[in-house]
């Protein structure tokens, strides 16, 4: 085809499937503009070679110039007579099969190119989002700048800056009061939170779990859960009655926390379970976020995605520092009011990730850390006065790390955290009468009794 034609406002296609339709019309037309050429399919090859014949005493005029009409001959198709050197055999296979090949990553190039901008635009969106609320959440609290947060975020203390100037005093810390750039936040939850959601094994424990704290007549309606954005575990509370204020779900994921509060179902907290426990006894009553925190919690449901010994670094991500803050009781003094975030009768279950058999595990560290805040209450009940109290002390570390380390595994671990803290802040803790086992997780109940 000549070039002006190809080049033209006007459509070959068109054109070329009118110079075919005296003949019986073009079953498929390909035009080939790199190459200036035109295949047509006519219906028989009776009409193919009437179209030859035709144009080869009446050329076919494309463009204001004649085109070479043609049909093949000796296993091949000729080009145009005045460009030879761009002949193009359409049955040499390894020419065709290279021609398909770069239109083909031409195409794929376009594709991932769009795809490239496409996700760069959502992500860029869904990061103006996170930063929209997170700047809605936290721009109206006061936090705590002085204190060193590296150093208090590790569970014996640890700041590798040299030159660091913040406190390092030890004593109670909130982090709540924490500054939110001190503090790990998401923008999407990275774990499958939908397939876990929507599984059967999901249902059975929030049953379970409803149906323990309607047995066991818990002192309040308060509860919190740590649930994703399918509010799977809120539904089921609520179908037993509860309101929304009535249920606090912390999140650290920007967007399931969004989710939640569109959703209407539960009062969200943006922020780790520690930091909502320690927002209880916090002077700032915005640390809060509207969640209730003049009653104990009925229901607590602790629904981690991770093992026993995560956050052995970082004291706001571990669930056993967690469970340490829930049965902390204060002393009454202000920065620890005597209220206890526990009801008096409660329902606390622990979900929990089983840790691969080729990794380590650190029974010891979990004794280590209940010991912590359980021996000096034990050791003064025990010693009454009487007695080498460094010695009782040591003694009962060891019996505690023995039972830990004696443990089967770590749901028994995690039975000797719960009652040892349980009995010592003034709770009588019983097993449920379900224990959930399942190929990657497990889950645990309990119900407590203020004695």
């Amino acid at each position: 085809m000549p070039a002006s034609f190809v080049k033209s406002g006007s459509t070959p296609r068109d054109a070329l499937c009118a110079a075919a339709s005296r003949f019986g019309g073009a079953c498929n037309v390909a035009v080939l503009h790199s190459k200036r050429c035109a295949l047509l399919e006519l219906p028989t090859a009776e009409a193919a070679e009437a179209m030859v014949d035709h144009h080869g005493a009446s050329p076919l005029v494309l463009g204001g110039k004649p085109a070479v009409v043609t049909v093949e001959a000796e296993g091949s198709w000729v080009w145009t007579a005045w460009d030879e050197s761009c002949a193009l055999a359409l049955t040499d296979d390894d020419r065709v099969a290279k021609e398909c090949t770069a239109c083909l990553n031409k195409l794929l190039m376009e594709l991932e190119e769009r795809e490239r901008k496409e996700n760069a635009a959502r992500r860029r969106a869904e990061h103006e989002r996170h930063l929209d609320v997170m700047n809605e959440v936290f721009s109206h609290q006061r936090f705590d700048r002085l204190l060193c947060w590296r150093f208090h975020r590790h569970p014996t203390g640890g700041c590798d800056y040299v030159c660091c100037q913040r406190s390092h005093a030890t004593g109670a810390t909130r982090f709540c009061c924490a500054p939110p750039s001190q503090r790990e936040f998401t923008e999407r939850d990275t774990f499958p939170a939908e397939h876990r959601e929507a599984a059967a094994e999901k249902a059975r424990v929030n049953a379970a779990i409803v149906a323990l704290a309607e047995a066991h007549r818990v002192s309040s309606r308060a509860c919190v859960v740590l649930d994703g954005a399918g509010a799977r575990s809120v539904r089921a509370l609520r179908a037993a009655g509860r309101v929304a204020v009535e249920i606090a779900v912390p999140n650290t994921c920007t967007q399931t926390y969004d989710a939640l509060r569109r959703g209407g179902e539960c009062a969200p907290f943006l922020g780790s379970l520690r930091a909502l426990i320690d927002s209880r006894s916090c002077p700032h009553a915005s640390h809060a976020q509207g969640v209730d925190w003049q009653v104990g919690w009925g229901v607590v449901y602790a629904d981690y995605c991770c093992s026993l010994y995560a956050g052995r670094t970082d004291v706001e991500k571990s669930p056993v520092h967690d469970l340490v803050a829930l049965f902390r009781p204060g002393d009454g003094t202000p920065d620890a009011p005597a209220a206890s975030v526990v009801a008096d009768r409660c329902v606390l279950a622990v979900t929990l990730a089983r840790p691969d058999t080729d990794r380590p595990r650190f029974p010891s560290e979990v004794a280590a850390a209940v010991a912590a805040v359980v021996a000096p209450t034990a050791i003064d009940a025990a010693a009454v006065g009487e007695g080498d109290v460094p010695d009782e002390a040591e003694r009962w570390r060891d019996e505690l790390r023995e039972a830990c380390e004696g443990a089967e595994d770590d749901a028994g671990v995690l039975g000797v955290a719960v009652t040892t803290l349980a009995s010592r802040a003034g709770w009588d803790a019983s097993p449920g009468p379900e224990a959930f086992d399942y190929a990657g997780t497990f889950v645990r109940l309990w119900t407590l009794t203020r004695r």
